[in-house]
């Protein structure tokens, strides 16, 4: 028996997602030839590629996973930018077909929408606040991004404040392209912070890098930071910023992997990628029936699971009304350090 799968990719990649599939496909295969006995069928992959949000339009991406949807897969990797990601929910729902999308937002779960966490738009202000007042570093400015990732972040971070003890001077804005980067810098520059906290998706914090040259403040930022793995050009200006990763050196499974791929696993996605595939195999091999709903059922049987991303110990699973898959350190703070990620102290 076979039965077929998707990846739906809303970050085209060079390669046109044959890296991901295969990863995808090593993670299937690994599970289908555990000792432990599980049952699994073959399974066939059907990727699809639409640009979303931030160069392209999460519309393209709904409507791809539709085209999932019409054809006979029983489940969906996918996508992978919280913007998309929430168009996406209802497409899931309606035609109850198991999706997981690896976004930062909470809001992208539901009965059929599962979510691996890459990052958190809701607890990544927390994890920097307490971050900040560790250094001593009390008075912040935030540059916020005018996209729904941007504002999600700073209306939390609103929240963490409190917690943490800090004061929130101001908030800067910033156009999704980043353009207006000086213009950010001079509202800093008004505000006199002791740190500048940046909230958005990624292509607005190289704008704001580069017009912050030669400036002093101290700078944290959301996740977005995670686009330095996949642009080397951009890490200079990222020179000395923390940031919240998910990538951790010492995690031993992330270890195993490298070892078995033969790849350096020196960043979040082919970890990503590897425990997503578990998932799904894992709620293939644990579903009543090879259907839509079986599967739902399955992945909600998968427990415990130690996860490739993350810290050592991180694991995954779902569960009755839960679609978070991650559990425990799987938000990391790194910074970039003479052109490479490394454990912030």
């Amino acid at each position: 028996m076979t039965v077929r799968m998707g990846i739906l990719l809303d970050v085209p990649a060079a390669d046109g997602g044959a890296g991901t599939e295969r990863v995808v496909r090593f993670a299937i295969d690994e599970i289908a030839a555990s000792p432990s006995g599980v049952s699994l069928p073959d399974v066939e992959i059907v990727t699809r590629v639409a640009e979303g949000h931030p160069r392209g339009t999460p519309e393209a991406v709904a409507a791809a996973l539709v085209e999932h949807a019409r054809s006979d897969v029983l489940a969906v990797i996918g996508p992978a930018i919280s913007d998309n990601a929430l168009v996406c929910v209802p497409i899931a729902d309606h035609y109850t077909l198991p999706c997981i999308n690896w976004t930062g937002s909470e809001q992208a779960r539901s009965e059929w929408m599962f979510h691996y966490q890459v990052g958190s738009l809701e607890d990544e202000p927390f994890v920097l606040a307490r971050h900040l007042a560790l250094r001593d570093l009390l008075r912040v400015a935030v540059v916020c991004e005018d996209s729904f990732i941007g504002k999600q972040y700073a209306s939390f971070f609103d929240d963490a404040v409190a917690v943490h003890g800090l004061e929130l001077l101001g908030t800067v804005g910033l156009d999704v392209a980043g353009d207006g980067g000086a213009d950010a810098v001079a509202g800093i520059e008004a505000l006199a912070p002791d740190a500048v906290v940046y909230f958005g998706l990624g292509l607005s914090a190289r704008g704001l890098s580069t017009a912050l040259r030669g400036r002093s403040w101290p700078v944290v930022t959301n996740s977005a930071l995670m686009f330095g793995h996949a642009n080397p050009d951009w890490r200079a200006d990222f020179e000395g910023w923390t940031y919240v990763d998910a990538f951790d050196e010492d995690n031993p499974v992330r270890a195993r992997l490298q070892e078995r791929l033969g790849f350096a696993v020196d960043e979040p996605g082919p970890a990503s990628a590897y425990d997503m595939g578990r998932l799904v195999a894992l709620g293939l091999a644990h579903a009543p029936s090879p259907t839509r709903d079986g599967v739902r059922a399955g992945l909600e049987r998968v427990k415990q699971v130690p996860a490739a991303l993350g810290e050592p110990g991180t694991v995954m699973g779902f569960g009755r009304w839960k679609r978070n898959a991650l559990e425990g350190g799987y938000l990391v703070l790194r910074q970039w350090r003479g052109g490479c990620s490394v454990r912030a102290t």
